[in-house]
């Protein structure tokens, strides 16, 4: 999507989402959030908050394809968005780059002719990007033309473009996604260690998209409060797929919601973190229990860990008292 905005032009999301049931739909809000703040885009409309007055006020709603309020998972994956993209705590990219395509080359492209996206499509984390319907010479931007934008060896002419440093790092190996800003640290692993600047994660028992933001102004070395947010996976009791793979739904099923076991061992590099206690919340972000934590080689460390006495947890406070 991002390939088609014309160059120094304002650009909108109409509708995104990550549907439900999908079980890797917790870092929608977090990649999403990036791409929009990296990007510099205007505006990003999630789709939807709800199709029914009776999903947002009688609590009897189960999680389906799009309803945000009906489905606590995608609730709490938008805070990461609102972080990254709303508050600004990722930055714009610096550089930026195009395909060039003038008017008589738009019904020649070598590919598909209904999309003017290149292969290259992954600079789109790096860069600012687009489309432009001109050859002519624009400051500050690298245009491609199309001969070469969308040949077999663009990527590689664009190295310096897709290899610059950055604040969100992607690797595909290993199936993570990392975001290091002064305010937002944290990402998603199916498995293994997450580090982003101040903060670390060891996952377990479930893929997990985990993440820090401070809830003042102050980066998050030096916060008095935080949100700690991990996602594994939500469904409906009851659901029903036709395979393991998940990718045919049978049945929604019904409430109550249910969240897929797992837990993330959390280091954090905080300012006197001796003074620092971990509470977790409900959804409402009402405090459930105090959680135990120690300093460990000078860094605030606990597990967060869905399974607990009082019900599935998903949201941490991390306060300085």
């Amino acid at each position: 999507m991002a390939f088609t905005r014309l160059p120094d032009k304002p650009f909108t999301v109409s509708e995104y989402n990550f549907s439900g049931p999908g079980m890797f739909r917790g870092v929608g809000g977090i990649m999403t959030g990036a791409m929009g703040a990296i990007q510099g885009w205007s505006a990003l409309w999630r789709f939807a908050y709800a199709h029914r007055l009776e999903n947002m006020f009688d609590g009897e709603g189960t999680a389906g394809y799009f309803d945000v309020s009906t489905d606590p998972l995608s609730q709490a994956s938008d805070r990461a968005s609102i972080c990254l993209f709303l508050r600004r705590d990722l930055a714009v990219a610096k550089d930026r780059v195009g395909a060039s395509v003038t008017a008589g080359e738009v019904g020649n492209l070598s590919d598909r002719a209904m999309t003017v996206t290149p292969s290259w499509w992954s600079a789109a984390w790096k860069s600012q990007v687009g489309t432009s319907a001109s050859t002519a010479a624009q400051p500050g931007r690298q245009l491609v033309p199309n001969a070469e934008a969308y040949g077999t060896n663009a990527l590689t002419a664009l190295a310096s473009v897709t290899n610059v440093p950055s604040a969100l790092v992607i690797d595909q190996d290993r199936g993570s996604f990392t975001v290091d800003t002064e305010r937002t640290v944290g990402g998603f692993a199916e498995s293994g260690r997450i580090e982003a600047g101040p903060f670390a994660a060891e996952i377990t028992g479930a893929a997990a998209t985990v993440w820090v933001s401070a809830l003042d102004r102050e980066p998050v070395s030096a916060s008095r409060r935080l949100l700690l947010t991990h996602l594994t996976d939500v469904q409906n009791t009851g659901v029903r797929y036709a395979e393991r793979a998940r990718k045919t739904l049978l049945s929604w099923g019904k409430l109550p919601y249910l969240v897929r076991v797992g837990q993330a061992d959390v280091t954090l590099a905080l300012n006197a973190p001796e003074t620092y206690a971990v509470y977790a919340l409900a959804t409402n972000g009402r405090r459930t229990e105090k959680v135990e934590t120690k300093v460990a080689d000078g860094k605030l460390a606990f597990t967060a860990a869905v399974a607990a006495k009082d019900g599935a947890r998903m949201l941490y406070e991390i306060v300085r008292e």
